[in-house]
């Protein structure tokens, strides 16, 4: 018997060099495979799983914000379509988990379409900042595409909001923000100064209809922000998810409970003020704030656009 060392001959490095490395990398994707369907029990075979990876890739949205959540560190998992509309996204690391629907709305695909064909006409967009019920039902259909997936996939129901305009620059965040926390502007008088202020719960909230949906992230031109359902029975979880942290960590976080009304934004707490009366809600922040008085103002996003013939660029 040769007295070689084992790790010295042809074999033995082949042995170390190769198949113990390749051993281990497939005993590695045997172990995440197995974690994968532990945690789908709905797919039950891998070929399910592949195929909503796929679909997440194909929704660029979801593929970045499944990205992001795993920076935080989160465990992100595609929820497989079902019998009934589905959540996109399951994200979990021990008890903290999100089940998260991604939204998106193309703001000008109008505009588009009128500029079709039509070179130097000017279309004009006046857009109020204010509760849209096109985004109403977006809402509407997120919180019911996660309670759906709840059963089985459980967590903090958050909606992620993306703006996706095709032309200029987007009010749809401004919009959302006002559908699910009652924003808006105001204007206010203290003795002779004058000035403009945000107003919260001023009218009615989706939040406030749809109490089991935690919280949003709303995409905003200068970026994320993350909106707390000061209605939801959940806060005190929220509050300790890295999620949370993580907006938190970089002071991009509306969470009315923590707040409290100063020069800049001012908070309706009275639940017993009639939301859809104007002059009540004025009343209502007046005797909350007796030294100003408050009007609304009315804010609009106003934005143009002209066709031009590509011949002319030449």
């Amino acid at each position: 018997m040769s007295e070689t060392p084992f790790h010295k001959t042809r074999m033995g490095q082949v042995f170390y060099e190769r198949t113990m490395p390749e051993l281990v990398r497939q005993l590695e994707l045997m172990n995440d495979l197995l974690e994968r369907l532990l945690l789908l029990p709905r797919a039950g075979l891998y070929w399910a799983v592949r195929r909503d990876e796929r679909r997440m890739r194909k929704d660029p949205h979801s593929h970045r914000v499944g990205a992001a959540l795993q920076k935080l560190g989160y465990e992100v998992v595609p929820i497989p379509e079902g019998h009934e509309e589905s959540a996109d996204l399951w994200a979990h690391c021990g008890a903290d988990c999100l089940t998260v629907e991604v939204k998106s709305r193309v703001d000008d695909a109008d505009v588009v379409e009128e500029l079709h064909g039509k070179p130097r006409d000017i279309v004009t967009r006046d857009t109020p900042i204010a509760r849209l019920d096109a985004l109403g039902r977006i809402v509407h259909k997120a919180r019911k595409q996660i309670v759906a997936s709840q059963g089985e996939y459980p967590g903090l129901a958050v909606l992620v909001f993306v703006p996706d305009p095709h032309l200029g620059i987007s009010a749809a965040g401004e919009q959302m923000e006002s559908n699910l926390l009652g924003r808006r502007a105001v204007s206010l008088v203290r003795g002779e100064e004058f000035r403009f202020a945000r107003a919260y719960l001023v009218t009615r909230t989706d939040f406030h209809k749809y109490t089991d949906l935690d919280a949003a992230v709303v995409r905003y031109r200068e970026g994320e922000r993350l909106l707390v359902n000061p209605y939801s029975t959940h806060k005190e979880a929220l509050r300790s998810s890295r999620l949370y942290r993580d907006f938190v960590a970089q002071g991009v976080v509306t969470d009315l409970d923590l707040m409290e009304s100063n020069e800049d934004h001012f908070i309706l707490r009275d639940e017993r003020v009639d939301r859809s009366s104007e002059k009540e809600v004025l009343e209502a922040l007046t005797r909350q704030h007796p030294d100003r008085r408050f009007m609304f103002s009315h804010l609009h996003a106003f934005k143009g656009f002209v066709q031009i013939d590509p011949s002319e660029l030449k």
